[in-house]
Parts: C-alpha cells; sequence; structure tokens
C-alpha cells in the first residue's frame, strides 16, 4: 500500500517536469494571438517559438524538433502540413 502512494506522488512531478522540458511551437495568423497562446504555454513551463502562417515555410528549425505544435486555424490551410512534416 505504501508502494502505491509514493507512485501516485512521483507521476504528477514527473508530468511536469515532462512538461517544463518541451518545446511548443505556436502559429496563428497574428500576433496578438501568438503572444497570447504562447504566454498561455509559458505559464506551463514549456520554450514556446511563435510563427505565423507566411513565416511557418521560412522558420529556421536547424535540427530543431517541436514535441508540441498549436496551430490556431479559423480557415483551411492546406499547405501547412507540408511545413510541419519538415
Amino acid at each position: 500500500m505504501s508502494d502505491e502512494r509514493i507512485a501516485m506522488s512521483i507521476a504528477p512531478v514527473e508530468v511536469s517536469r515532462r512538461i517544463r522540458e518541451m518545446a511548443v511551437l505556436v502559429v496563428a495568423g497574428t500576433a496578438s494571438r501568438q503572444a497570447e497562446l504562447g504566454h498561455v504555454i509559458e505559464r506551463l513551463g514549456c520554450r514556446v517559438t511563435t510563427a505565423d502562417f507566411l513565416q511557418l515555410e521560412s522558420l529556421p528549425v536547424d535540427g530543431k524538433a517541436f514535441q508540441l505544435v498549436v496551430v490556431d486555424v479559423e480557415r483551411d490551410v492546406p499547405l501547412l502540413g507540408g511545413a510541419l512534416a519538415r
């Protein structure tokens, strides 16, 4: 029983550490929306990179990988998948 309690108390700390280590890409159409979403995600402790849809194609990734991509889409963006696949 005591081992079970220990495992339950460690899990949230481990999840929290993993979230803080995440690199997140926030893509939104306006600078204010990028800032708004980026601020919320930064409060979780993540490292945030922001871009608009035009910047996405030319975003210098230099071997950088994102564990999470947040896209604020108000319209159909057919080319988005190809840019994110890079």
